[in-house]
């Protein structure tokens, strides 16, 4: 391989990748556009996927991304073939993050490949590596389809106040009445994990403060999160109906990521974090990855553990 293509123009819209080295043998992945400009910006989620090829971007196949309250990590889908997809706007406001998308790269050659959007003042490019044998070990993100837990927000400059509630499993409609019957079963508490680049380790027990006004979701609670470091966190919370339900936080200071003119694709450094392990390990609440057959993540089958610290 060569020394990789240019980095992102500074100044514009890029996308933020929750992994940007990854393995040949595919990766389920989480995306957001980052808005370096004052003025917002709309697009979809349908994208371009290119592959850098002789030292040019080749056109791959398009991509295509899923939101969390909708569930799944749609797949590249290859030229030449149909793609339909929701008729829906997404916005990242100036100097702002747009939602947290979703989605899975299949086996894939090794070599340099961008996602991204190209439309206009709107475009807006991430680029990740494949490698063969030694990509660092990606973290299980949860985006199953409801019953699903959701929050508001999931990626974030700082550690704050995270809005959140919970989907009830759905044959069809869900009814505002559904959503707050659903989240009235669910325990008054919410268990914290620190993902430390191998499993998710149990930091500590938040409780939930289901009094304040409902800005955003139906049923919405608010829990607030201590000082966190740099990294990827995990939030689990059992429903007495439907078990364990759970939400990947990221937390990532990514305006000094910002790229300067001229620079080259270079890999972040945040993934595992420079804290030291003060958490006790709880083996029980490491993301269950097997997959339907349909591709779907299932739940985690797993007991919340609160457990004293170190």
């Amino acid at each position: 391989m060569d020394e990789g293509p240019p980095g992102p123009v500074a100044g514009e819209p890029w996308i933020w990748l929750s992994a940007t080295t990854v393995s040949s043998d595919g990766a389920q992945l989480a995306s957001a556009v980052a808005n370096t400009t004052e003025a917002p910006i709309l697009y979809g989620v349908l994208g371009i996927f290119e592959h850098w090829s002789d030292g040019r971007w080749a056109r791959a196949g398009s991509w295509l991304t899923s939101l969390d309250h909708w569930g799944g990590f749609p797949e590249i889908v290859p030229d030449g073939r149909q793609v339909v997809v929701p008729a829906i706007g997404l916005h990242a406001s100036g100097n702002g993050l747009g939602p947290v998308e979703y989605f899975s790269l299949p086996p894939l050659a090794e070599g340099w490949y961008r996602v991204g959007h190209s439309a206009g003042v709107s475009a807006a490019y991430a680029v990740i590596e494949v490698v063969q044998g030694t990509a660092p070990k990606l973290l299980p993100i949860d985006n199953p389809h409801p019953p699903t837990l959701l929050a508001n927000p999931t990626l974030m400059r700082h550690s704050g106040e995270l809005r959140i509630t919970a989907l009830p499993p759905s044959g069809g409609v869900i009814t505002r009445d559904d959503v707050l019957r659903f989240n009235r079963e669910l325990a008054p508490s919410v268990a914290l994990y620190h993902w430390n680049g191998q499993s998710w380790a149990f930091m500590t027990m938040l409780a939930v403060d289901d009094s304040q006004p409902q800005k955003g979701y139906a049923g919405e609670s608010i829990i607030t999160l201590p000082e966190l470091s740099t990294g990827a966190y995990r939030i689990v919370r059992q429903s007495a109906s439907e078990g364990l339900l759970a939400r990947v936080l990221w937390v990532d200071g990514w305006p000094v990521w910002w790229p300067t003119p001229g620079s080259r694709v270079v890999r972040p450094t945040w993934a595992t974090s420079s804290r030291p392990p003060r958490w006790r390990l709880t083996p029980s609440l490491a993301a269950d990855r097997r997959e339907t057959r349909s591709g779907s993540p299932r739940r985690p089958h797993a007991r919340v553990k609160s457990e004293p610290l170190l």
